[in-house]
């Protein structure tokens, strides 16, 4: 508590208007800190959620306004001040000051949460009907295009979001095809092994999936017509989507004095370097004492984990800080069904502990070593979260084994 008090009267920055900041902002309130809180964002728009921008909201199954995390009244009766669209284009460590749209934010405490872009197809094409997914003006234009009566639909990239992309196009009939570079998708999220069965999904929904392609070329009158493939392949396409990741928002940081690869490098703590100054969310790669190496999270649960925790490490001080260990969950909702994850991919072996794909349902187990380090589940929640317990708790293989039932030889 002494340390809590102590911090009050300090100016916190955080710079990124999404969920690590507004879960950072609470915590601090929450936490007793009575100082000047500033979020400083490039969007035009109050913090929201963005799961629902490649589900729902794509779907037109929910607006604008439903996915809004706070209003004004909110930030208003918490004291924090908004920048919005100001991106952030400087920081100068030793004035303590963030730049921002020509303003100099002073700070005592700065949280960095940028997030992350969508990656940039290298292909260059001046025609219209390709897309991409990032924030909600990302959404809205490919919502009005998938309801223009446009038939064929392409997407580049099978992971989450090309995934989700093509499920909402399938709902609303349209014929989908998925070209994916790599010869399994979702192989860095899951491994190969699940990421393979995984991919059934699409052909079970009437999506054509092209494993180890990409696009070699784009044609088009105006608006994109077809692709050549790298495989020689051309396939007629009215709106193609570009989901091929996407990179941390750091370049503004360049020259600042911090140290960026993959984004940026923090300690355990999840401090960036300088005292006083912190990274959450898709920006942060810190070492993950859970699983014994570096990590950086593109997830929902990561950034609200992080951004709470850099809250009670300024509240408790440089010398009170503590790790952040984060399990690494994450979910995403194809075709009416929900895969959910936990842990570490990177296992010596994998096993199905529950149900099979043919049942419609599973939980498969990830070994590293002689520890349980991953859970995968199709449509077995509750099943997931307990074996993220047990990830969390650092539980022993054989134990896990044992608790669902399976004999250890």
């Amino acid at each position: 508590m002494q340390n809590a008090i102590k911090s009050t009267s300090r100016r916190v920055a955080i710079v990124g208007g999404g969920l690590a900041a507004l879960r950072c902002t609470e915590e601090l309130r929450r936490g007793g800190h009575d100082g000047r809180i500033a979020i400083v964002t490039a969007e035009p728009h109050l913090p929201y959620d963005r799961p629902p921008l490649s589900k729902d909201v794509l779907l037109g199954a929910k607006e604008f306004d439903e996915v809004q995390y706070r209003d004004d009244a909110f930030y208003r009766d918490h004291q924090v001040d908004m920048y919005l669209s100001h991106p952030a284009t400087e920081l100068r460590i030793l004035e303590r000051e963030v730049v921002a749209n020509g303003s100099a934010i002073a700070f005592d405490d700065l949280l960095i949460c940028t997030g992350a872009s969508p990656r940039s197809f290298p292909l260059k094409s001046n025609c219209d009907g390709i897309y991409t997914l990032g924030r909600i003006e990302d959404t809205l234009r490919l919502r009005a295009a998938l309801r223009s009566g446009a038939p064929r639909v392409v997407i580049l990239g099978a992971g989450f979001i090309g995934a989700e992309v093509a499920s909402c196009a399938r709902s609303l009939g349209l014929e989908t095809t998925i070209v994916n570079l790599a010869a399994t998708p979702l192989e860095r999220a899951v491994g190969p092994e699940m990421g393979g069965m995984l991919s059934a999904l699409h052909a079970d929904h009437g999506v054509r999936l092209l494993c180890s392609v990409s696009i070699a070329e784009i044609f088009g009158d105006g608006r994109v017509e077809e692709l050549l493939l790298t495989n020689g392949e051309r396939i007629a396409c009215d709106i193609l989507v570009i989901g091929i990741g996407s990179t941390p928002n750091i370049g503004w940081l360049e020259g600042s004095g911090l140290e960026l690869a993959n984004g940026i490098v923090c300690d355990a703590a999840l401090s960036a370097g300088p005292p006083g100054i912190y990274a959450a969310g898709d920006v942060a790669w810190w070492p993950n004492g859970l699983f014994g190496r570096g990590m950086r999270c593109e997830q929902w649960t990561n950034a609200a984990e992080q951004g709470r925790h850099v809250a009670r490490n300024i509240l408790a001080g440089h010398e009170g800080r503590t790790p952040f260990v984060g399990s690494n969950y994450f979910w995403s909702d194809q075709y009416g069904k929900r895969i959910q994850f936990a842990g570490s991919e990177v296992a010596d072996e994998v096993k199905i502990v529950k149900g099979s794909y043919g049942e419609g349902h599973f939980l498969a187990y990830y070994r590293k070593g002689d520890q349980l380090c991953g859970a995968l589940a199709l449509n077995e929640p509750k099943s997931l979260m307990l074996a993220k317990q047990q990830i969390e708790k650092r539980s022993r293989w054989d134990l896990a084994l044992e608790a669902m039932g399976h004999c250890v030889p």
